[in-house]
């Protein structure tokens, strides 16, 4: 499922009168988000999850008491959409850091003063590994992976 579908289903939904499964329009978002490497379809989930949390938040559908772990627990969905967005491999790049974390300035998802922000800026004034260097790693890292070891390099087909 892409960020397309998950509008369409939302929207198929709301018209049929259906009441908002926001746990599984969650889950949808991470699921898509975690398959797709297109910056722009990652912007559409992004504000669709802002969208859907916001009309959540004030629907009243929340109890009150249960406010700040909602609260809680959506900001760090968003950081955790976001730093799928940075990471090459296991690695973070600063680069794809501070770029991500720019847009989402811009696009006032994120305040300046944002601790994740405050990090990608620190973050380039220091000495850091390229996206090339990083993809680099990645690759080495994941050819190592593949490479018959031990009994099965003498005993593998070949």
């Amino acid at each position: 499922m892409n960020a397309a579908d998950i509008l369409s289903r939302l929207q198929a939904d709301a018209a049929a009168g259906k009441q908002l499964d926001f746990r599984a329009v969650r889950e949808q978002i991470h699921d898509a988000a975690e398959q797709t490497i297109d910056s722009s379809e990652r912007v559409i989930l992004l504000q669709v999850f802002h969208a859907v949390m916001d009309f959540v938040e004030r629907s009243g559908n929340i109890a009150p008491e249960d406010m700040e772990l909602f609260r809680d627990t959506r900001a760090k969905d968003y950081r955790l959409l976001l730093m799928r967005e940075v990471l090459i491999g296991q690695n973070v790049s600063v680069e794809l850091l501070h770029a991500v974390t720019q847009r989402e300035v811009q696009a006032g998802r994120m305040a300046e003063d944002d601790e994740l922000r405050q990090l990608a800026v620190k973050g380039l004034a220091e000495p850091y590994l390229s996206v090339q260097e990083l993809l680099k790693i990645e690759q080495d890292r994941l050819d190592a992976e593949t490479k018959p070891t031990g009994w099965r390099r003498w005993f593998g087909r070949k």
